[in-house]
């Protein structure tokens, strides 16, 4: 035990420490704004033989994050976020083109208004568990979110970590989440290595993969492969009779260069291609691995993105008294 606290693998009380040293402070608050070039969208109703396609020169979306902590005990972290998330489409001639559900993004946003509650178990030694749950309303609820527990969506994470020396930590877990536009079930591997004072790589397999490099503490370059997904409720006036639900997910590589300008107070900019894996219509909520062919297929072609975003850390200050 004294060996393992002189390497900072466990605290003062002998309770694991899972956080490594040079990797970047969390974010508290974050504001992101995304803007993806032009593309083209086809679609196809199954129930019909109607094809239609357009252009998308519009497709912005604004997220905001606040993540805040509960409790903060040797044996025991609490944290809380919230967020929201909207994503607004345009597409090219609108007036002139026979399309409900194109229409009904032009007028809708996607939105998504979340509430995440964290926790981590540290036990004695260079060991831990830790566990987040979530739960958001999800759809094109601008007037109203009518049967509520068609936006209802739930998901959690369950991982159990070892702290393998100073600069490792690695673990296994159990997802259940939308990251693929559908219902899946999962297992995990969560892999965080910080090589030098420079270097990192961060792996959460099969949903992320990141290599950092970072000259100095207010500067770090992130190479991102991440795969990004939700489910949304969708109602079409012309379909009253039941909801329809989008599945949407993404596979993103990105370069992201963040900035800290004072303290706690950052900023970052990223370049990144998207390559669209899911944006089809199901008639209720599917398993990732469904039979049924989508009430409407929709064909996405890939494309560039920017993004950008503001946000704050704890002080370092902070840092050096809570070490959380």
């Amino acid at each position: 035990m004294d060996s393992l606290r002189g390497l900072g693998i466990c605290d003062e009380n002998g309770f694991c420490n899972p956080n490594l040293p040079g990797v970047p402070r969390s974010k508290g608050f974050e504001l992101t704004k995304q803007h993806v070039l032009d593309y083209r969208i086809q679609t196809a109703i199954n129930d019909s033989s109607q094809t239609t396609s357009s252009e998308v020169n519009g497709d912005d979306r604004i997220s905001l994050k606040l993540k805040f902590p509960l409790l903060l005990k040797d044996n025991f972290q609490l944290g809380m976020g919230v967020s929201y998330t909207t994503e607004n489409f345009r597409f090219d001639d609108i007036e002139n083109i026979n399309n409900e559900f194109y229409e009904n993004l032009e007028n809708k946003s996607l939105r998504r208004l979340s509430s995440s509650i964290y926790g981590i178990r540290p036990f004695k030694g260079n060991r831990y568990m830790a566990g987040r749950f979530n739960v958001s309303l999800n759809g094109d609820f601008n007037d109203g979110f009518g049967k509520t527990t068609d936006y209802l969506r739930f998901s959690v994470a369950l991982l159990y970590g070892i702290r393998s020396n100073m600069f490792k930590v690695e673990g296994i877990g159990l997802a259940y989440n939308y990251n693929f536009g559908r219902l899946a079930i999962y297992p995990f591997y969560a892999y965080n290595r910080q090589f030098s004072n420079k270097h990192g790589v961060e792996l959460l397999l099969p949903v992320q993969a990141k290599y950092r490099y970072s000259p100095n503490d207010k500067n770090y370059f992130l190479f991102t492969m991440q795969l990004e997904g939700s489910n949304y409720n969708i109602n079409l006036p012309s379909f009253p009779e039941s909801s329809l639900f989008l599945a949407k997910s993404d596979l993103s590589s990105m370069i992201t260069y963040e900035k800290e300008i004072h303290d706690f107070f950052w900023v970052s900019g990223s370049i990144g291609y998207r390559k669209n894996l899911n944006f089809d219509l199901d008639r209720q909520i599917e398993f990732v691995n469904r039979s049924k062919e989508p009430f409407i297929d929709n064909t996405v072609n890939d494309a560039l993105f920017f993004r950008i975003s503001v946000f704050l850390v704890p002080p370092r200050s902070w840092m050096e008294k809570f070490g959380k």
